[in-house]
């Protein structure tokens, strides 16, 4: 039974995680669909312009939402490193979705908007299950027992010094 618990909190850390990531995902998919299709159909410049433009204005959004909100109880291992993986991996994630509209735009030949929004959307979605992955298991790390907070209702309560035996007080 004990077992069985341990792997409901699991799941339901899982899901609270997976929920807030989504959440501010929204807001940052908002930042980027808003910003790419501007500067494409509004603006002219080229879809991949368009796309890493927005996207470095989205990642912003998203690192800020993550850190202070999504993955806020998880240790602080450094800022610099904490920035260069999360920024390394959107990165990652940018190429995916650049793969996806470069394919369409260039290598099928489709221009209209449809199937530029099929891509950016087949690509954010890919993009969005790597940097997830990425993001909980190597940015926004997991508290280890040697970082993690013991529990109020595990610890010991400490004994006066009164009542100590004498030769541990003189210690």
């Amino acid at each position: 039974m004990r077992r069985f618990s341990g792997s409901s909190k699991r799941i339901a850390d899982l899901v609270r995680d997976f929920s807030r990531f989504g959440l501010v995902g929204a807001c940052a998919l908002s930042v980027d669909l808003g910003l790419t299709y501007a500067l494409k159909f509004y603006v002219g410049l080229g879809p991949l312009t368009s796309k890493t433009a927005a996207t470095v204005l989205a990642t912003l959004v998203a690192y800020f939402g993550n850190r202070h909100w999504t993955w806020r109880d998880r240790a602080h291992r450094g800022f610099s490193r904490e920035c260069s993986l999360f920024f390394a991996f959107n990165g990652a994630g940018l190429l995916i979705s650049l793969g996806c509209i470069g394919f369409t735009e260039y290598a099928l030949g489709l221009h209209d908007k449809v199937s530029f929004t099929v891509a950016n959307l087949v690509g954010l979605g890919l993009g969005t299950l790597f940097r997830f992955t990425c993001y909980s298991r190597w940015v926004f790390v997991p508290p280890t027992a040697e970082t993690a907070p013991e529990p109020a209702a595990r610890q010991a309560p400490s004994a006066p010094a009164a009542a100590l035996p004498a030769t541990a007080v003189d210690a």
